[in-house]
């Protein structure tokens, strides 16, 4: 009888020893793989944040050109080099293309492999939010296509061509209301688009200072 019960004993205690260092593997191997997977998204979020901000200083100077090119259009101001060059950068815009290599490999492992909630629910809302700004640019460039490149195409491009012999006739660009309502616009979609960027620039500075504790740790 004592015989055995010692050999369920010891298959007892040899099944939950077996158990605890299959669960030890376990967590380890997540551990591994989640560190892989957060190194990863670091460098993915560092370039995103490189592209975010030179978006956000190319929409800046966006708007002072076309506030300075509406200011030269409802004047009398004599078109000078200033005011070509403004002209030049009204169709400036951004392109943002968002690295997702380390957010799509963690989505197919299982984002629950991320045990820290802040950097969960920070990248979680940084990832939703890049659908919003790439949809904001794509406006500005819709907008550019259709409203400001063929006026600026027709009038510049030809000024360029007869500028030698012939002074640029300003006159019809000044009385183009539909062309300074676009410079309008213009300013309107690259002022939501600044604001739309502000937090997704914050949230990545700071998953970046999260994620580094949690890969020291």
């Amino acid at each position: 009888m004592k015989s055995a019960f010692r050999e369920v004993l010891l298959i007892f205690v040899g099944i939950t020893l077996s158990l605890f260092f299959n669960d030890w593997y376990n967590d380890l191997n997540e551990h591994k793989i989640e560190r892989r997977l957060l190194t990863e998204i670091k460098s993915n979020i560092e370039q995103d944040i490189a592209i975010m901000k030179i978006c956000d200083a190319l929409s800046r100077e966006t708007i002072q050109a076309s506030t300075h090119t509406l200011q030269f259009l409802r004047s009398g101001e004599t078109l000078n080099e200033s005011v070509t060059m403004s002209f030049g950068l009204l169709p400036s815009v951004g392109l943002i293309t968002f690295n997702r290599s380390g957010y799509e490999s963690l989505k197919s492992l299982g984002i629950h492999l991320l045990r820290n909630d802040s950097i969960r629910i920070l990248l979680t809302r940084y990832v939703e939010s890049q659908h919003v700004l790439s949809y904001r640019v794509q406006l500005i460039i819709n907008h550019n296509v259709n409203n400001l490149y063929p006026t600026i195409m027709s009038e510049f491009e030809g000024y360029k061509v007869r500028q030698n012999s012939i002074p640029m006739d300003d006159r019809r660009l000044r009385q183009n209301q539909f062309f300074k309502g676009a410079i309008d616009r213009s300013i309107q979609l690259h002022e939501l688009l600044l604001r739309d960027l502000q937090q997704p620039i914050q949230d990545c500075e700071s998953l970046i200072r999260l994620i580094d504790k949690e890969i020291v740790g």
